[in-house]
């Protein structure tokens, strides 16, 4: 099972998250947004994680942009919520392309699909039931608490969370722990629960 931890901004949480197993990390690089931090930070944070998909989140920014950005932060992927900057940048990156729920998934124009019917970042929970068996990463409203849940529920390749592992707005190494050895603990992951 797939585990990103997205939104970090400090070496602690990125060193937290690598040991805690989390196969990718990333950082927003959206103008600003709350979790914002620059092209070099994520250059400098994203060496950290050597042997983890690094990803850079991008939304509404045109793809030369975009990929102007994603070189100088040194990411590997990037996340972006338009299917034109997807189908521009794939091939030159590996492409997570957010999707809100409805319809079908953009399948053909991204490496992988992240579900996120909130709209990214805004921690809101959503019936993950409805994207049951679809090839999707799943993220919006997961927890420590509820992850279990949404992974029954969903049956996804994977999940991603940011919100869900803070306390008062910053990455919180016990959440980032708890929520990875919840993910890696879960039955119908083929592992027996501990």
């Amino acid at each position: 099972m797939f585990i990103k931890i997205c939104g970090l901004r400090d070496p602690a949480a990125v060193d937290v998250a690598v040991a805690a197993g989390a196969d990718a990390v990333s950082f927003i690089l959206v103008p600003g947004v709350r979790r914002q931090i620059t092209p070099e930070l994520a250059r400098s944070l994203g060496q950290r994680a050597a042997g983890r998909l690094r990803v850079g989140v991008f939304r509404g920014q045109p793809a030369d942009e975009i990929a102007t950005l994603a070189e100088r932060a040194g990411v590997d992927a990037i996340q972006v919520y338009e299917e034109e900057a997807a189908r521009a940048l794939r091939g030159r990156f590996r492409v997570l392309l957010a999707w809100n729920g409805r319809g079908q998934p953009p399948l053909a124009d991204a490496d992988w699909v992240l579900c996120d019917p909130g709209g990214g970042g805004l921690g809101a929970a959503w019936e993950w039931s409805g994207v049951r068996g679809l090839p999707v990463l799943l993220a919006g409203g997961l927890t420590p608490d509820n992850v279990e849940a949404a992974l029954e529920a969903a049956r996804p390749l994977g999940v991603d969370v940011s919100s869900g592992v803070e306390t008062d707005g910053v990455k919180d190494p016990a959440k980032i722990r708890a929520f990875c050895a919840k993910v890696r603990g879960w039955v119908g992951n083929g592992v027996a629960a501990g």
